[in-house]
């Protein structure tokens, strides 16, 4: 029993010595990475700096004087994406808004378009003005903020100013195109115009042409309709006496077969009523046997 006693009471000591021991290098490791990293940035080795404040986050991820630290070396790195991150995390200080917003406005001094420097310079506006909520009191929030403000109220100015030249050259090119199109087609109507006038003088000069052929034409064709006259009388004689023979003839021709078609329609008439009367006797026939009645019995059952 004895034996059991003093086991189990040196588990547990071993247990206390690892968690003390594992409580205590922890601590170490995140203030280590603190000292160590603040050595690095006196000496204004940023890269150094940064890498052990990184370290101490590895093991407290949240730790605001980490962050705080980290988003300065970044700062100093020009990196300031990177330092916007680590301010956000920090605890809410003077220095977390103000370098915040510093890092959204050298951002913003960094690009050449207008409308991305425009999106940064509000969000370190906005940035400066959540600072003064939180601490009113401060001067140098308050001459960022203003100073900021200004640097928007130029920035759109010159932008409108911009769009307003760009309207005006767009305007004064969509004239030019305009009096451009408009002397093309006045050149190509003077063209067309003498073009016109080239083709109405030769077809003048072919009518011209043209009527004295006719008037010789006309000469000679009187005199051979007078020729064709003469000889058509003579020969509409000759066709109107063999005509009337012919006449003659076909009327007789005529006579005899229109005898012969009558005939042989009556006949074909006198056939088709004999076979009309025929069917009508047949169908009265048929309705009269309809008209008897039948008988249902055992010996007339299937008579349906």
């Amino acid at each position: 029993m004895k034996k059991l006693f003093i086991a189990f009471t040196s588990l547990v000591v071993i247990l206390l010595v690892l968690f003390l021991t594992g409580a205590v290098d922890y601590n170490n490791t995140v203030k280590q990475a603190i000292l160590e990293g603040n050595s690095f940035f006196s000496k204004e080795q940023y890269n150094e700096a940064l890498t052990s404040y990184q370290k101490g986050l590895q093991k407290e991820p949240d730790n605001p004087k980490l962050n705080y630290n980290a988003g300065q070396a970044s700062y100093m790195l020009q990196d300031y994406q990177q330092a916007i991150s680590f301010y956000e995390k920090a605890m809410d200080s003077v220095d977390s808004f103000l370098n915040c917003g510093n890092s959204y406005f050298k951002m913003g001094e960094s690009v050449e378009n207008p409308n991305q420097m425009l999106q940064h310079f509000s969000r370190a506006l906005e940035t400066y003005k959540q600072g003064i909520l939180k601490f009113p009191e401060n001067v140098e929030l308050k001459f960022n903020y203003e100073y900021v403000a200004e640097k928007i109220k130029e920035l759109s100015k010159d932008m409108n100013q911009d769009r307003q030249q760009n309207e005006e050259q767009d305007k004064n090119e969509e004239e030019e195109n305009q009096q451009q199109t408009q002397q093309n087609n006045l050149g190509s109507e003077e063209e067309q115009t003498q073009d016109n006038e080239q083709q109405n003088s030769d077809e003048n000069q072919e009518q011209n042409g043209s009527e004295e052929n006719n008037e010789q034409d006309g000469t000679e064709s009187e005199e051979g309709n007078e020729q064709n006259e003469s000889e058509s009388k003579d020969n509409n004689t000759q066709d109107e006496a063999e005509s009337n023979e012919s006449d003659q003839q076909t009327g007789n021709d005529t006579s005899e077969l229109n005898e012969q078609d009558d005939s042989t329609a009556s006949m074909e008439d006198s056939q088709i009523q004999q076979v009309l009367d025929m069917l009508e006797k047949q169908e009265e026939q048929a309705l009269k046997n309809n008209q008897k009645v039948k008988n249902y019995g055992k010996e007339d059952g299937n008579d349906w």
